[in-house]
């Protein structure tokens, strides 16, 4: 007995999910507390709860864009070379993105 997708469809669910609700986090942060300058929101950025939750939202934006770019080019992409590189490309796009901003938010942690 096999999934057939069910699997990547509970995860893209998932991770909108956490990325909606992480998102109406941010936005009360800056509607209800604004940070009042850089220092301020990179302090708040730093303290672990924060950083563990952007980590979070970072982990599952990458997880969330692979998944729909995989499903598309899975349905879109027919020759398998093309197929193949355009998910190499935009794997490569997308680790070196995320590797981007966890070291951003890590550095804002270490900093803070």
């Amino acid at each position: 007995m096999q999934n057939n997708g069910l699997k990547p469809w509970l995860l893209q669910r998932l991770t909108a999910l956490y990325l909606a609700v992480w998102a109406l986090v941010i936005l009360g942060k800056f509607l209800f507390a604004p940070p009042e300058s850089f220092a301020a929101w990179q302090g708040w950025v730093g303290t672990p709860l924060c950083a563990t939750g952007f980590l979070i939202a970072i982990l599952a934006l990458l997880g969330h864009a692979w998944i729909g770019l995989h499903e598309v080019f899975i349905d879109y992409l027919h020759d398998w070379r093309i197929r193949i590189s355009a998910l190499t490309l935009f794997g490569l796009l997308l680790l070196g993105s995320g590797l981007w901003l966890i070291r951003a938010v890590l550095s804002a942690t270490l900093l803070g």
